[in-house]
This record gives structure tokens, sequence and C-alpha cells, in this order.
């Protein structure tokens, strides 16, 4: 096992979730991964979250989790990710699989077994939602909830509303309320991040896959967020 935090990885990949599993892996353990409907339908996000685990060498599971939202339709953002997730990028081949396990049955099991443990959602918080309703001990068990959602400020999909919040309002209630410690990091906070063209020829300079995926996935959300 790696040093630092014991991470679960609950994720819509999407350009970049797809990024940040690769920034998990080389600061934290990443135990397992769970996908949500979100950035693209399940199917999609959950085969991006497979292949991203066999391009980064994971030993991490992949767990197939929730397919809408606790209420309503579900609610995709094919207009920045595209079709399937990622736009024109496609990911390298792999004989990975998914787990036969429910995300949400892999995360209340996961916790349960192991301490200091933090989720890391990164998507809608349907997943994290549904095992707190079935286990609601889970959010005091866990170290933590460090997740990106919400705004200080302006959000991305109406003047108030971000994303992720947005696509399913009453997981985030549930989770809010729910006693766990939550790290919430907005987008006024990720809005500070900010990659150009620069970044992805340095990448590309690269003989290293990861490093050419990664500078794909920077050419194809550059393109999309430009026109």
């Amino acid at each position: 096992m790696r040093d630092g935090p014991q991470l679960i990885v609950d994720c819509d990949p999407g350009h970049d979730d797809a990024l940040a599993l690769g920034l998990a892996h080389e600061h934290g353990n990443v135990l397992g991964i769970t996908s949500v409907s979100g950035n693209a339908p399940l199917d999609d996000t959950t085969r991006n979250a497979l292949g991203m685990a066999a391009l980064l060498g994971s030993s991490a599971e992949v767990y197939r989790g929730e397919a809408r939202p606790l209420v309503g339709e579900p609610r995709h953002a094919g207009g920045v990710h595209g079709t399937g997730g990622l736009g024109r990028v496609a990911l390298p081949k792999h004989d990975r699989v998914i787990s036969e396990l429910h995300a949400v049955d892999y995360l209340i099991e996961a916790t349960r077994k192991r301490s200091n443990v933090w989720l890391v959602p990164l998507g809608p918080l349907t997943n994290i939602a549904r095992a707190i309703e079935r286990d609601p001990m889970l959010a005091s068990r866990v170290a933590g909830i460090s997740l990106m959602g919400g705004s200080a400020g302006a959000g991305n999909v109406t003047a108030v509303a971000e994303f992720n919040i947005w696509a399913d309002p009453e997981a985030a209630q549930i989770v809010m309320a729910s006693g766990a410690h939550i790290r919430m990091s907005g987008l006024n906070l990720t809005r500070q991040w900010q990659s150009d063209d620069a970044i992805a020829a340095r990448l590309k300079e690269s003989s290293s896959v990861k490093a050419q995926v990664a500078a794909a996935i920077l050419d194809d959300i550059h393109d999309r967020m430009e026109s």
C-alpha cells in the first residue's frame, strides 16, 4: 500500500474526472473507484472510469453505481463533455472488468472494514447519499468527505447552481446533513486551476501513454470551451 490518504473516488468521467483520477493515484492510496451518472450516462462514466483505471495501472476495482438521481430524471453535460463523456478522446484498449458488487454496497463494506478512509465524490452525490440512507453510521466512520460541488459565487448551470449539486440536490441535502466531516471544493476554487495549450504541448513531448492521453483530454476540452 502506498503512502498518502486512503481514498475511495466516486466519479462521473468526464474530462475533469479522468484527469482527477490520475492525480488521486499520484497523491493518495486509491482503494476503490465508484461510478455515477452525471457528466454522461452511467454506462459511459463507468466505461471511462474503468479505462482510466487500466491506463493508470490501478489496483483499485471499479464499481458501477447509480444510473439516476434520487428524484427525477438524469441530467447530463453532453454540451461540455461530448458524446460518451470524453468527446473525441479514445482511451487505450484493456482487459479490465467491472466488479460485480454495486458501488453503494462497496461504499458500505469498505468503510466498515477500514478506518480513516476519505470519500472523494467528484460528481453528483447519489451514490454517497444512497449509502448513508442505508447505513447512517457511515458518515461517522469515514475520515471525511472531500467533494467537488457547489460554489461560493456564480454557478455553471444557472446563475447560482453548480452542476454536481444541481444534478441531484436531494442527494446533496442528505450528505450535507449526515454529520460527516465535509470538505467542499466549489467552482470558486476549481476555477483557479487553469490549463492551456502550453500545458498540453509539454505533455505531448513525453513518450508516456498516460501523458499522451492527458494531452488529448486537455486538447478536447480546450476546443469545447472555445467553441
